[in-house]
């Protein structure tokens, strides 16, 4: 059995280290081994600490991206070339506990297609968790997909899943919310969480309001139906308001509002008009983004281990350019 660990990096040089030590020791015992690294434009010295790692052990793969793209790109990349039977995900500040993965790993060889983790870690901040807690209930409410809640990357799943996910095309990707659409049978483990290893998240509000925005707008539709909604409701107000002024005119022969009702009205108009043009904005957007076909994401160099072709697997577009578009030094 041969077990990929995928884990995007961004200015966690600090942690990779005790991470590659402690995923090594815990699964190890389970089977073969690749541990990839996808270094997602680092500013500190992650792409020096991933080439030491990979110039130690042999089953190290370093993916060096040729800038920052975000989590979403850095993920798929380290998706594309993943080539064992089992997958993990997680992320590289040791927040979740590479021990964990065995007991994962376990759980899914019972019958399931992917087993993730959910918990929240007690460090982080009261906001960031609120904050989670309020997008994950707009989520289920938006759309279809029933995404799980408490729940981050940290999962374990198989090459079934795994292919179904590269099949997905678009380049605005939400990488959970896929991997919750995809189905298949699924498992929720309740596991504790600890604090970062070192540095903070580099997620800031901004980064958190974008990535909600990205997810919502990417797969529901519901915000244009409310916008429709919202527009058929002002106008029947704005019919109702005129044909109550032209009745009072002609029953009781007094002249209508004055002028501030007039302004206000056009304001809350105006402003009802702009939020519904700027909605259908976003979307049009992100068709325009779409049509583009620019890919996902750029490679630069691929060190260590190289990518190993699966028997009877069919290539996606994406991991045909992680292969050709950077050159793989061992």
């Amino acid at each position: 059995m041969l077990i990929s660990v995928v884990i995007p990096v961004y200015n966690n040089a600090a942690t990779l280290a005790e991470l590659h030590r402690r995923a090594r020791a815990a699964l190890e015992p389970l089977g073969s081994l690749e541990i990839i690294f996808i270094n997602d434009g680092s500013g500190d010295e992650s792409a020096r600490e991933i080439r030491r790692l990979a110039a130690l052990d042999a089953d190290v793969m370093g993916i060096e991206l040729s800038r920052n793209f975000g989590q979403q790109a850095a993920v798929t990349a380290g998706l594309d070339v993943a080539s064992g039977d089992w997958i993990v995900i997680m992320d590289a500040d040791l927040q979740d506990r590479p021990e964990h993965i065995p007991g994962m790993l376990a759980r899914a060889q019972d019958g399931y297609d992917m087993v993730y983790a959910i918990g929240r870690a007690e460090a982080d901040p009261g906001w960031r968790r609120s904050a989670a807690e309020f997008f994950a209930a707009t989520f289920r409410t938006l759309s279809r997909t029933r995404l799980p809640w408490r729940t981050g990357l940290f999962r374990v799943l198989n090459r079934r899943v795994l292919e179904a996910v590269r099949r997905f095309p678009e380049r605005q990707r939400f990488v959970l919310g896929l991997l919750t659409w995809a189905g298949y049978r699924t498992l929720a483990l309740e596991l504790p969480r600890d604090r970062r290893g070192a540095g903070r998240s580099e997620f800031s509000p901004l980064k958190l309001i974008a990535l909600a925005s990205d997810a919502l707008l990417s797969f529901s539709i519901v915000p244009l139906r409310l916008a429709l909604l919202l527009g058929t409701a002002c106008s029947a107000a704005g019919f109702a308001w005129g044909a109550f002024l032209v009745i009072k005119r002609l029953l009781v022969k007094t002249a209508p509002l004055g002028f501030s009702s007039v302004i206000c009205a056009i304001l809350l108009l105006g402003g009802i008009q702009l939020l519904i043009l700027g909605l259908v904005g976003e979307y049009i957007g992100r068709i325009y983004v779409e049509v583009q076909r620019r890919p996902l994401y750029l490679v630069q160099e691929i060190f260590g281990r190289a990518p190993r072709p699966v028997a009877g697997e069919t290539t996606s577009e994406s991991r045909e350019a992680a292969a050709l578009a950077g050159p793989s030094v061992s």
